[in-house]
């Protein structure tokens, strides 16, 4: 189990639970809008400040649909999986993050990142809620629902 308070390397500051009680002394610039008004990426990863090619082998940088920092998926370390799990909807680094359920950013020290995909659900929005983090890794609902898809799709198959 992940929350917003897990440890990512560099250049990521720690959130405090809102209302903060001293503001920001590095405030981010608001992100940077196309004409159609969606958030234009960053070309650099916002941990390691490297470009797509930092290994020397591509590696496509995955950005934060609602401020466009960006981040290599081994910097914010994903797994393949989970790479691919988050290019199938609007991702959010963990500065922007929300529940996946009620929309709303507050209560961060409640949400859970699924292992799986890096959505993020408030422990009380969960249906049953949860009281307490879980030990070890959480996969949300979405995620165990296509995990029992593939199961079925693997055992008709053989």
């Amino acid at each position: 189990m992940r929350n917003v308070k897990r440890t990512l390397p560099l250049l990521i500051p720690c959130l405090a639970p809102h209302p903060h009680p001293h503001p920001n002394p590095h405030p981010r610039p608001p992100a940077k809008k196309a004409a159609d008004g969606s958030v234009i990426p960053n070309g650099y990863c916002d941990f390691c400040l490297g470009g797509s090619k930092k290994t020397g082998c591509p590696e496509d940088l995955i950005s934060c649909a609602d401020c466009g920092r960006s981040g290599h998926p081994s910097c914010l370390q994903f797994t393949l999986n989970m790479t691919a799990a988050v290019r199938t909807y609007r991702w959010q680094c963990i500065e922007c993050k929300s529940c996946s359920l009620c929309g709303t950013s507050e209560n961060d020290d409640q949400l859970l990142f699924c292992d799986d995909c890096d959505r993020g659900y408030h422990m009380y929005c969960l249906s049953p809620p949860m009281a307490e983090p879980p030990e070890g890794s959480w996969s949300c609902h979405l995620c165990l629902r296509q995990l029992k898809e593939k199961a079925s799709a693997y055992i008709t198959l053989t």
